[in-house]
């Protein structure tokens, strides 16, 4: 079976003769996923933030706005010079909000 069935691909890519579209979109579903867990996963009813953030970032402010989780859009800001992080979510976590990040910080629940 093709797995192309519309034939509209190889007149789109015109200059390429492959059988296959790849990446396929699962693929990049699941490398926006891998992405996604490396800055925020929840676990046991918590939200984990940062387990694939490198030590390097801890001198430099970052953010990031609607992250989607279990616990709706989550907002978090990091401030090198308070080692302050800002969390807020549209639910709260049953399990509470816990840092995975390689340096230390100081967790602040805004309210969402």
């Amino acid at each position: 079976m093709m797995e192309n069935t519309a034939l509209l691909w190889p007149r789109t890519r015109g200059w390429d003769d492959k059988r296959f579209v790849t990446p396929h979109g699962w693929t990049a579903a699941e490398v926006f996923h891998l992405l996604r867990d490396a800055l925020v996963y929840e676990k046991d009813g918590a939200l984990v933030i940062g387990l694939g953030i490198p030590e390097e970032w801890k001198d430099k402010p970052f953010s990031v706005k609607k992250l989607p989780t279990y616990f709706g859009k989550a907002d978090i800001t990091y401030d090198p010079q308070t080692k302050q992080l800002q969390v807020s979510t549209e639910r709260t976590p049953e399990n509470g909000i816990h840092s995975k990040l390689p340096f230390d910080v100081t967790i602040v629940r805004q309210d969402g």
